[in-house]
């Protein structure tokens, strides 16, 4: 069952359609280390929403702060 406003590819497997925009971002890219300001310009999220799903990878393990 599909409706008008279903996400579409690995955005559709989370309740934030950010996390899975993020996800993809980072998984392509794995060595990398990104600025909050890269990833929301690459998501096109809103900073507040890209740093709470990003609190939600880091609390889960899926990814690792680099706090300087």
């Amino acid at each position: 069952m599909t409706t008008q406003g279903s996400q579409k590819g690995i955005s559709a497997l989370f309740a934030s359609a950010t996390i899975g925009r993020l996800l993809r971002v980072l998984l392509l890219q794995p060595q990398r280390e990104f600025y909050q300001r890269e990833l929301q310009r690459l998501t096109g999220a809103h900073l507040r929403q890209l740093q709470r799903d990003l609190e939600r990878l880091v609390e889960s393990g899926f990814v690792e702060s680099c706090a300087y």
